[in-house]
């Protein structure tokens, strides 16, 4: 999924905003990391972490058809690089989030629900991240 250490920081960065309740950072930091990786499959992955700060700030702007599309659509990508995914966090507990709150209404407080558990931290070239 990253090529380099600068791309597999970056990604942890925004994990790291995330946890902090950052949300608009964590988005901002995965969107740089987005546009650096350019028009690269590889990207894909980052999807999911870009919906769910995406239906963060709809949720915050009361947009609550928006906020369950993108919790879906994140659930989607989610099942779809599971396997890359789980290499660099623990998404069982991405998949639990997504699950209870996907098909309601919801406050800005339950993203603080969510914390996103790290496995990783060096690029390792026989996984592809």
């Amino acid at each position: 999924m990253f090529k380099n250490q600068a791309e597999l920081n970056s990604f942890f960065t925004g994990v790291d905003y995330f946890n902090q309740g950052k949300f608009r950072k964590a988005h901002h930091e995965w969107e740089q990391l987005w546009k650096i990786i350019g028009p690269d499959q590889r990207r894909n992955p980052l999807k999911v972490f870009l919906m769910l700060t995406g239906a963060y700030a709809n949720c915050y702007a009361k947009k609550q058809d928006s906020v369950r599309y993108q919790l879906n659509l994140a659930l989607t990508r989610l099942r779809e690089y599971e396997v890359i995914l789980s290499e660099l966090v623990k998404v069982n507990v991405i998949y639990d989030f997504l699950n209870k709150y996907k098909d309601k209404q919801v406050t800005v407080k339950v993203f603080n629900e969510v914390l996103i558990d790290k496995k990783g931290g060096r690029l390792h070239n026989d996984l592809g991240t």
